[in-house]
């Protein structure tokens, strides 16, 4: 996993401003009000002096204490999101992984079945062809990044109107929430035509 350090956004610094105002001032009023309660009958000189102490040292101590605190729980979410997405995620095409592009897919019908509706779906599966003589005569490394290229062009073509999963090797599975069976047409033979496309004219691999 990549290293957390210093990676923030706006709201998370915003978030870590606030949570460290908060803690300083909740910190300093409760000092300030135990100091009173027990200092008070010392008198003023003694009051004035300790109140003075009741007031800083909170501050000193609890703005870099509550600082680091709220980086760590920054860190802790977004690690804990990263990892999320690593279970969800196939690591090489940075498509939806087979378990997880099958449960979005289940879903997706549960919900529209409790709620009785009458969109349509698509479903594709997508392979391709000939892969295997590509890894056979130029190496699984080239064979690799021909499927992150092939990943690529297909997430771009269904951008948000559907899923896309890697099912296995080379076969990806897209799934588009509202469709009919002509669209659905039209988006296979466009990633047909854009992966045919990127290979330069090779007939090395075709996809069906």
């Amino acid at each position: 996993m990549r290293s957390l350090d210093g990676i923030f956004d706006t709201r998370d610094i915003g978030w870590i401003a606030v949570w460290t105002v908060g803690g300083t001032v909740v910190c300093t009023g409760v000092s300030v009000i135990i100091t009173y309660i027990f200092i008070h009958p010392f008198g003023p000189e003694v009051m004035r002096v300790s109140l003075g102490l009741a007031f800083w040292i909170p501050i000193l101590l609890a703005i870099p204490l509550f600082s680091y605190i709220g980086i760590k729980l920054q860190q802790l979410s977004l690690a804990n999101h990263l990892l999320k997405q690593a279970n969800r995620i196939d690591g090489l095409t940075l498509c939806l992984n087979r378990t997880t592009f099958t449960a979005d897919v289940n879903q997706i019908f549960a919900t529209r079945t409790a709620e009785k509706s009458t969109g349509t779906s698509g479903l594709l599966i997508i392979d391709a062809d000939h892969f295997k003589q590509i890894n056979d005569r130029f190496g699984h490394l080239v064979g690799d990044q021909v499927l992150v290229s092939i990943a690529s062009r297909i997430r771009s073509i269904v951008g948000d109107s559907g899923l896309v999963g890697r099912l296995g090797g080379e076969e990806f599975g897209v799934f588009l929430t509202d469709a009919s069976p002509q669209s659905l047409l039209d988006v296979a033979e466009r990633i047909r035509r854009t992966v045919g496309d990127s290979s330069g004219g090779s007939t090395l691999l075709v996809l069906r």
